[in-house]
């Protein structure tokens, strides 16, 4: 109970800017926890898909991928099937390689959604930070003009808040910066596995062809 009192005790010296900090850490939270868990079942999904597409290419049971990516509806599976129907109907492989990219200006954003809003929350944190010391510092100077050195407390008042404020967006922004890299760097190998991934099912496919 101490060190939750001591906690509203600063927050409330933090003055008024000490809420948006608030706000910026909770929706930072909220993102990361949403982007981690999805991205961990996107990874998770993409290696079993890649496992299964495998095995049906190495059979030659080329129709049943589409099946199985119509009962997986996932954004990976969606691109999945389009590369697959494209190599069906015959297509070359520049025309293989553009409807992917058709399909992935589609489904890839959503890997990387929010990420933006995390990125935002990461940058604006110290900067709130920054505008608490300056409303800190405003305050501090107005009652040393006013009242000079005879209000010692709120003078102190004014100072304390300045720093609160500055170290409240510092301990927001800093431990988002790192949860926003890793995010991005694994939306990033995600992205990355799936475009090695279809490569490799087509070239399974397209041995016997001279389409690669």
């Amino acid at each position: 109970m101490d060190i939750l009192n001591a906690i509203l005790d600063y927050f409330n010296k933090g003055g008024t800017v000490m809420y948006f900090i608030l706000l910026a850490s909770i929706l930072g939270v909220a993102i990361s926890i949403e982007r981690y868990v999805f991205l961990r079942k996107l990874e998770k999904s993409t290696k079993k898909l890649f496992s299964v597409s495998q095995e049906k290419a190495n059979k030659g049971q080329v129709r049943d991928l589409i099946t199985i990516y119509d009962a997986e509806n996932t954004t990976v599976s969606r691109i999945f099937k389009t590369a697959i129907e494209a190599y069906l109907k015959g297509a070359t492989r520049e025309d293989i390689e553009n409807s992917i990219e058709d399909i992935a200006k589609i489904e890839l954003p959503i890997i990387n959604r929010y990420l933006y809003l995390l990125g935002t929350t990461v940058s604006i944190s110290p900067m709130l930070g920054l505008l608490g010391t300056v409303t800190g510092m405003i305050k501090s100077t107005t009652v040393l003009a006013e009242k000079g050195l005879t209000s010692p407390s709120e003078l102190l008042g004014g100072i304390a808040e300045a720093l609160i404020t500055t170290a409240a967006g510092l301990i927001v922004a800093i431990p988002l910066l790192i949860v926003y890299n890793y995010l991005v760097n694994k939306a990033e190998e995600i992205i990355e596995e799936i475009e090695a991934d279809i490569t490799q099912i087509l070239l399974i496919l397209s041995s016997s062809k001279d389409i690669w």
